[in-house]
């Protein structure tokens, strides 16, 4: 049995294993799984705001100011920045910005935020953890997160925290958010949803302030599992060669300009694994 806090840690000796995995266990409907591919293994689940303030802190420390306080002060100003750099670059009106939340919306053009990408789908996490430029000797990872057991969890915080103040509820609930809009039709195609982070700047930080904070049993089921296998480049072309023929592709995953720069980039450089052409003339062949 399991404390919600494990990490419990699967490793595969090849991307293929993993890739079996997927098909004989993963795709189920006894549970509910969200995944989230990475490209380095050793990385956690960290909101980039978090690695934002990080940055700040190298350049400008400040003494004596505690982290909420700093968290608050840059999450406010990015939101101010990035609304006004919308209206003034006349991307969008002020009537859309008002019914839209900031941050799903600015998750998928590089804005600093407290959500975590995650998708329904594991052949589209397995497409993320390979399409990064990381050193190939990485080892590539898809977390698997138990939104049953996550559910479970929120369920057993609101119960210890019925009755307190908001100042007293130490530990925060993590609240999936899904908001498919039209500006943001790259959630829709990539069946992607979010977690919000707002008090804990990993996910096992607060897994791990949660499961000492509330009272719980054991589950047989981890809240989250990290599947760790080792893939090459040329490796990771052929499995992007199998999802490519799945309709996983940049082009798909991203229906707009950036998806079909990409999707051209990658499709090339995958085309130079045929290693020989027939010549139509002569019916002969050659080599590349």
């Amino acid at each position: 049995m399991l404390r919600f806090d494990e990490v419990y840690r699967k490793e595969f000796s090849t991307v293929w294993d993993f890739m079996d995995f997927i098909s004989q266990v993963l795709i189920n409907r006894d549970e509910k799984y969200g995944f989230r591919g990475q490209a380095n293994e050793g990385w956690q689940l960290k909101p980039t705001i978090y690695r934002y303030i990080d940055k700040i802190e190298k350049v400008f420390p400040v003494k004596n100011q505690r982290y909420e306080a700093r968290y608050r002060s840059v999450k406010n100003k990015l939101a101010d920045h990035f609304q006004d750099n919308l209206i003034q670059n006349s991307d969008l009106g002020h009537e859309d910005i008002a019914r839209m939340d900031i941050w799903q919306y600015g998750q998928h053009y590089g804005l600093p935020t407290p959500l975590l990408d995650w998708t329904y789908s594991p052949y589209v996490a397995l497409f993320f953890a390979l399409s990064d430029d990381v050193d190939d000797k990485s080892k590539k990872c898809v977390w698997v997160l138990n939104l049953r057991v996550l559910e479970h969890i929120n369920m057993r915080i609101a119960e210890s925290y019925l009755n307190a103040s908001e100042a007293d509820q130490k530990v925060p609930q993590i609240d999936i958010l899904g908001q498919v809009e039209k500006f943001n039709k790259r959630l829709s195609y990539q069946q992607g949803f979010f977690s919000l982070h707002e008090h804990y700047s990993t996910f096992e930080i607060w897994s791990n302030v949660a499961s000492k904070a509330i009272h719980h049993n054991a589950s047989g089921s981890p809240l989250l599992t990290k599947c760790v296998f080792p893939c090459s480049l040329e490796e990771s072309m052929q499995v992007m060669d199998r999802l490519d023929l799945m309709n996983v592709n940049n082009r798909t995953l991203f229906p707009d300009v950036f998806g079909s720069a990409k999707g051209a980039i990658d499709s090339v450089m995958r085309s130079f694994q045929e290693k020989s052409t027939y010549s139509l003339s002569f019916g002969r062949k050659e080599n590349q």
